[in-house]
């Protein structure tokens, strides 16, 4: 039962820090400019998805532990909401968008070159 409720703990670990960035812009919540508020959604989407990825350990395939850090530093700066309040904000979405998108490109070509019969076991 514990180790049920743990790995529960794990896997829903980005959902309790999802109110918190409501806190520090109201974008999130629907509330500013169309623009940056579409933006600060695909931001914090994208963010979220990197976390749980780095949470989980596995993308494709398995992700290893550095790859792992460097997702949920990623992640963890896609979820500042960009244009908000945070200084610096646009520079550090643009930093986290370049890491977990390299990560993830590096991810997938690597998923794609595995032989045929090593794929559909997965």
């Amino acid at each position: 039962m514990m180790r049920t409720g743990w790995e529960c703990m794990r896997l829903a670990a980005i959902a309790y820090v999802i109110p918190f960035i409501f806190v520090f812009d109201p974008l999130l919540i629907l509330q500013g400019p169309p623009g940056l508020v579409a933006l600060a959604v695909v931001s914090a989407t994208a963010g979220t998805v990197a976390v749980g990825i780095a949470i989980v350990g596995f993308f494709v395939r398995p992700v290893s532990w550095w790859k792992r850090v460097l997702l949920a530093l990623g992640g963890i700066g896609l979820l500042i909401p960009p244009g908000g309040t945070i200084a610096y904000s646009w520079l550090i979405n643009a930093l986290a968008a370049v890491i977990c998108l390299a990560i993830a490109g590096y991810e997938w070509r690597a998923r794609s070159a595995l032989p045929a019969g090593r794929q559909s076991q997965s």
